[in-house]
């Protein structure tokens, strides 16, 4: 099956003052996102409320909202965003695949550095490396599975597969259960995990910023049979510039960058890029995303 590509959908010709006007594009919106996800959670009274009840809704939602904008703006299909669900049962099949292979490959060390197994935190320095290196070794693991095998797209049929994904959503909430500790965070925690930064995130720098700059400068590389453009450079260097943002409170005056955060959310990034630009969708990214998140808290629930 051929990928829907976001250039089957913009002209063939583009003006260098085009691919600029993109790039401008992407950061501006991106730079106006954080300013007003972060002005609703400090100045609002949703941003208070939700603060109360521990949750993150907010940047998902705004993501989501800053998405559709664009895309109404641009008035293009929301196919070449990558907002399709023609093939969602292959994409939920191939979503738990790359789960699956994402905690072979990174599960040992979540393990490794849970909270029973070291109390004291492993250096953040270290941390980004086995974080950049565990991410770029799933990346070329996926390309290679998706060029060589067709298994991962076809193998788990529905009724398979949807379990699997309501199973492992809902697994921070069974073993708080079974470890005797508090349920109703957990169950919070898993919720904005697979709603705002799995669908929230993914739809953002997967499905408008990718799409954006690829629409511009086309996908003239061919990576193990999966076509890349700059999208899928510019889209993981903005998700790992949000994660840097984290700590940064310019409504307060603190500017605390958590520069650690870039190069492993960087390799994350291009995970999620290269899965959308072999799929055409963001449905396989957004899953594989919120799951990936709800599995990293299992390791604290075990402390």
């Amino acid at each position: 099956m051929r990928a829907y590509s976001p250039m089957d959908d913009s002209d063939r010709q583009v003006t260098p003052m085009a691919k600029l006007a993109a790039l401008l594009e992407v950061v501006l919106v991106f730079a106006a996102l954080h300013v007003t996800y972060r002005g609703i959670k400090h100045f609002s009274a949703w941003g208070s409320f939700e603060g109360s009840l521990g949750l993150n809704l907010t940047p998902g939602i705004a993501m989501i909202a800053f998405t559709f904008g664009m895309i109404a703006l641009h008035g293009r299909a929301w196919r070449s965003y990558g907002l399709i669900l023609d093939d969602w049962r292959q994409h939920a099949s191939l979503a738990i695949v790359c789960i699956l292979v994402a905690a072979a490959v990174v599960g040992p060390l979540l393990l490794w550095f849970a909270p029973h197994h070291d109390p004291r935190p492993a250096p953040r320095a270290v941390q980004a490396i086995i974080g950049t290196a565990a991410n770029l070794a799933a990346a070329l693991i996926f390309l290679v599975v998706m060029r060589r095998c067709s298994w991962p797209m076809t193998g788990l049929p529905p009724m398979v597969s949807m379990p699997l994904i309501a199973a492992i959503a809902a697994s921070p909430v069974l073993v708080a259960a079974w470890r005797h500790k508090p349920v109703e965070p957990a169950a919070i925690e898993a919720l904005w995990l697979f709603i705002g930064a799995g669908f929230g995130e993914e739809l953002f720098f997967r499905g408008y910023v990718q799409s954006r700059v690829d629409q511009a400068f086309g996908q003239p590389w061919s990576v193990l049979g999966t076509l890349l453009g700059p999208g899928v450079l510019v889209s993981a260097a903005l998700f790992g510039m949000i994660h840097v943002l984290n700590p940064v409170d310019y409504f307060h005056g603190r500017f605390d960058f958590a520069w650690w955060w870039f190069p492993n959310e960087f390799a994350a990034g291009l995970v999620m890029g290269c899965i959308r630009a072999r799929t055409g969708s963001v449905l396989p990214c957004a899953v594989l995303h919120g799951l990936g998140d709800i599995i990293g808290t299992l390791p604290g629930l075990f402390g």
